[in-house]
């Protein structure tokens, strides 16, 4: 990236998404400093973006969050559906979640949030499911619906839509 801001390795399709958020913020006005701490900020859910979109579009589907949210350990009772979750972070309604939405909707979900933070192993930058980080605490048996963001495994039509979609 250019003006002094610094990046760590990252795959190429984050670091694709990482400079155009860098753009975008320089075209804002937004200083090198500022754009370098809000990068490193975003910098985890950018690589999350990366790996959810697995086609590789730019926009992450419900099927994309369907597929990826089978990975993740089961959510609370009382968590956002999968329609409750792609519709908050589709703030355009395109039925695409792009990454800038992501990065600043994805507080909304701050269990998902958490979740994405706590299997997304360090020394790879991938989420893994199997991985923990050693500091994290256990998670907490509150189940509140406002602040749920593990969405419930989709309903069997939900399963027939992606599966429809292959």
């Amino acid at each position: 990236m250019g003006g002094g801001v610094s990046m760590p390795a990252v795959s190429s399709s984050s670091e694709a998404l990482l400079k155009e958020r860098h753009a975008k913020l320089k075209a804002e006005g937004v200083e090198d400093a500022a754009i370098n701490e809000q990068l490193a900020k975003a910098l985890p859910m950018i690589s999350a973006f990366s790996q959810i979109d697995a086609d590789s579009t730019g926009k992450i589907t419900k099927e994309n969050l369907i597929a990826f949210l089978k990975t993740l350990p089961p959510p609370p009772e009382g968590a956002a559906t999968i329609d409750e979750l792609h519709s908050t972070l589709d703030l355009n309604g395109d039925g695409g979640v792009d990454v800038n939405e992501w990065v600043t909707q994805l507080d909304k979900f701050p269990m998902l949030k958490k979740k994405l933070m706590t299997h997304t192993n360090p020394a790879t930058g991938k989420i893994d499911p199997a991985y923990t980080k050693p500091d994290a605490p256990p998670p907490s048996p509150r189940a509140d619906a406002a602040a749920a963001a593990a969405v419930p495994p989709p309903s069997p039509r939900a399963d027939a839509a992606a599966a429809a979609a292959k």
